[in-house]
């Protein structure tokens, strides 16, 4: 996890060979990256919390009231859902990463080495720029080109 703290000194914290985390962000900006198995994983974001679990490690990793959440992927057959908030939402590709984003709420979802990124738009206001991936990005909802 990295981030600063309410007075601005910067801070990180590294977690290692865990089946089960689960962190929580406190005043300041924060960050929680996470690392994908070898295994088919699952991660699930919204503005509230991430989640990455693989279940055939019996793995579960979960960040809750961070400003952003970045995930790589690992082996396997890696699928990443990502949430919208109540406002207009930002969902942009490249080549081999996707993020969600909003400026107002200050959050971030990106993710890397999925196989497919599922996003999903519940607000009139999202809006979306897609161009040629290297992985499956379906989209669900009311998207709006830039």
């Amino acid at each position: 996890m990295i981030g600063t703290t309410a007075d601005g000194k910067p801070f990180f914290i590294k977690a290692s060979f865990f089946q089960h985390l689960i962190a929580f962000a406190s005043e300041g900006r924060d960050e929680a990256r996470f690392y994908g198995t070898n295994s088919a994983d699952t991660f699930l974001g919204t503005t509230v919390y991430g989640k990455l679990s693989s279940p055939d490690e019996n793995r579960s990793l979960r960040a809750y009231g961070f400003d952003e959440v970045r995930v790589w992927g690992g082996g396997g057959y890696d699928v990443a859902h990502l949430h919208d908030s109540h406002l207009g939402d930002e969902l942009i590709n490249d080549k081999t990463w996707a993020q969600l984003s909003n400026d107002e709420l200050d959050f971030l979802l990106w993710v890397t080495d999925f196989e497919e990124v599922h996003a999903y738009s519940t607000s009139s206001g999202d809006k979306i720029h897609m161009v040629p991936a290297d992985f499956l990005l379906l989209t669900e909802g009311t998207w709006k080109d830039f």
